[in-house]
């Protein structure tokens, strides 16, 4: 699925990998995404000694990157081709300690101090050119902090959902259930929402 040109430069972006990454994936046999995913996720790991790949049956369709056991947060419920393959590669480097989008330290602080349990829902399309800045900027948020958890939702694969949730653009962020940010962002924006909306909750449970 990955052409050679392509391998060879992912091969070179991991060459220095410190930790080992599983990628899990839960697929249902019969999903159309079942061939895509494989092959490309399957191209992917054959990159590097770092990385490898355990499929096991499941209702729908997804995957989530471990090291040494870890959840590190982030869940794709996507097929990761197009704009988000940055978003993969990142994603893997990030968790490792590694790349230029790696936040200061005062960022990450912030970050860490957010003592909140978290779901992070991004509804996005794969054409759209605003997304991969969103994902990669929460997927940083969810592997700095255990409380944050991140899903990636490729909405043409989850057309229930999307119509559930009103959703007429990408990206959306849904926080907790609630809509949390619409289009293009960065990771600063991203979290001063977070922090708006936690502050919010935190209230609200107080009052009750």
């Amino acid at each position: 699925m990955l052409e050679a040109e392509v391998k060879s430069q992912v091969k070179t972006i991991f060459k220095n990998l410190k930790n080992n990454y599983v990628f899990r994936v839960e697929i249902n046999e019969n999903h159309s995404s079942k061939k895509e995913l494989v092959e490309l996720l399957t191209d992917f790991v054959q990159c590097s000694d770092n990385l490898s790949l355990d499929i096991q049956n499941g209702e729908s369709m997804s995957f989530k990157i471990e090291s040494s056991h870890r959840d590190n947060g982030i869940v794709f419920k996507a097929v990761p081709n197009g704009h988000e393959f940055t978003s993969l590669l990142l994603a893997v480097l990030n968790m490792d300690g590694q790349g230029k989008n790696i936040p200061s330290e005062k960022i990450q602080e912030s970050i860490k101090a957010i003592d909140f349990d978290i779901c992070l829902k991004s509804y996005i399309s794969l054409s759209c050119t605003n997304c991969p800045e969103v994902v990669q900027a929460l997927n940083l948020i969810s592997i700095i902090n255990p409380n944050i958890r991140h899903e990636i939702i490729d909405g043409s694969m989850h057309l229930d959902e999307v119509k559930r949730l009103n959703i007429e653009s990408a990206p959306a962020v849904f926080l907790n259930g609630s809509l949390l940010h619409m289009g293009r962002s960065n990771l600063t924006i991203l979290l001063e929402k977070i922090n708006k909306k936690v502050k919010e909750m935190k209230v609200a449970e107080s009052v009750i």
